[in-house]
């Protein structure tokens, strides 16, 4: 659990400076670097709900309701998974950053940090960042691609804070 902390404490501080330099910077920036291959990348988020649950250990009436996808009424325990895959159907700007984890990840600092409005506003204006992802595009046919998978935080001593499997299609 502390190399979760951490480690989203590091991942924030740097994003920050980042969204900080990019405010500072004469030319706006508010989005993150283009892909440089031959496809724009696509995502989908599925929700895993376990109706066994309900609800979920982690639901607090009046607090997180928002914590839990739109169709999950009851607040089951469920795992958030956003897919991401080749596809040709469009290559400029699209989505912003995923704002369910900045705004977590902004509210413990906060909280955690104690910080002043200054630095919560500089925190928050990083759910204005575009990235180059498109929900739910089609996919690429008849191609093989390699799957990866990040664990981010995964406590195993084996594997260390961030597992990737890898394979050939």
């Amino acid at each position: 659990m502390k190399i979760y902390i951490y480690l989203k404490f590091i991942i924030l501080v740097l994003f920050c400076c980042s969204v900080s330099a990019a405010a500072d910077n004469t030319q706006s920036s508010h989005y993150l670097l283009k892909p440089t291959g031959a496809y724009a990348v696509g995502y989908q988020d599925i929700f895993l709900i376990n109706t066994d649950v309900c609800p979920d250990a982690f639901y607090k009436k009046g607090i997180n309701e928002s914590d839990f996808s739109p169709t999950n009424k009851q607040h089951c325990h469920e795992i958030a998974l956003r897919i991401y895959y080749p596809t040709k159907d469009n290559t400029g700007l699209g989505a912003k950053y995923y704002e369910p984890y900045i705004n977590d990840t902004n509210k413990w600092l906060a909280n955690t940090y104690n910080l002043d409005q200054k630095h919560i506003d500089v925190l928050q204006s990083a759910t204005q960042i575009n990235t180059y992802t498109h929900p739910n595009a089609k996919p690429v046919n008849n191609k093989k691609f390699p799957i990866i998978i990040f664990m981010p935080g995964d406590p195993s001593p084996k594997t260390g804070p961030l597992r990737v499997r890898k394979s050939g299609g």
